[in-house]
């Protein structure tokens, strides 16, 4: 796009006489292609056995297979999900709300507990500390094992094609449209300002759609424990 906006400059540049050539010429303009990776259900249910595994064989890295599970199960970016804090949480409600200071977007947004992700926030010992992190070893700084958890999931996935953690939203995105929830609340589940709430729309349509983003992430949830695991939800 700055290539084309800069080239259109000097070209105008050269018909009124004001530069020679156009250098934009000689730039080589890289396509940004968008990531279209998702997990498969079969890749969704290693995913499951792998976190499983891999808490079983390093009980001290629990906090971290929490964390990597509460990806899964709500589709947040993975700073908001490692930052997150027992003020942000209301585990009576069901309900964890994202501050505007770490959204993304700049937006306070509120994110429905399905039952198993309420079942993950209370398996975890809270460890005293000013922040009240969630997802720490140490009551002072956010776990940061995210790289490694990654490693450790590729070994046990071979074959699979290449992802990273990001891609969980875009698996549980595609999941939901799978299960027929509307493509308005899978952008409210995932925090998103422009698409169907691009424009004029995001200006005066004002509904906050938490009924729809709690069933809908209670059906994926659902899908993924029955679905993908294959047994009873708890």
């Amino acid at each position: 796009m700055a290539v084309a906006v800069l080239g259109a400059c000097y070209q105008w540049g050269i018909e009124t006489g004001r530069v020679s050539h156009n250098p934009t010429r000689t730039v080589r303009a890289f396509k940004i292609n968008r990531r279209e990776r998702y997990l498969s259900e079969k890749e969704v249910a290693c995913f499951s056995e792998a976190i499983a595994d891999w808490e079983r064989e390093e009980p001290r890295m629990a906090v971290m297979a929490d964390a990597v599970r509460l990806l899964m199960l709500t589709g947040q970016r993975r700073d908001e999900v490692g930052q997150m804090t027992w003020t942000e949480v209301d585990l009576d409600a069901k309900l964890w709300t994202i501050p505007k200071e770490r959204a993304k977007n700049g937006q306070a947004h509120d994110v429905p507990l399905s039952d198993q992700a309420v079942a993950v926030l209370s398996g975890i010992k809270r460890i005293t500390g000013d922040r009240q992190l969630v997802f720490t070893t140490t009551g002072e700084t956010p776990v940061s094992g995210f790289s490694k958890a990654k490693r450790r999931l590729d070994k046990a996935m071979p074959g699979a094609a290449p992802w990273v953690l990001h891609d969980l939203r875009r698996t549980m995105a595609s999941g939901m449209a799978r299960l027929g929830i509307s493509l308005p609340v899978i952008e409210k589940v995932l925090n998103h300002t422009s698409g169907s709430f691009g424009g004029i729309v995001g200006v005066y349509q004002r509904h906050t759609f938490a009924d729809e983003k709690r069933i809908a992430l209670g059906l994926w949830a659902q899908h993924v424990q029955i679905s993908v695991y294959n047994r009873s939800p708890t």
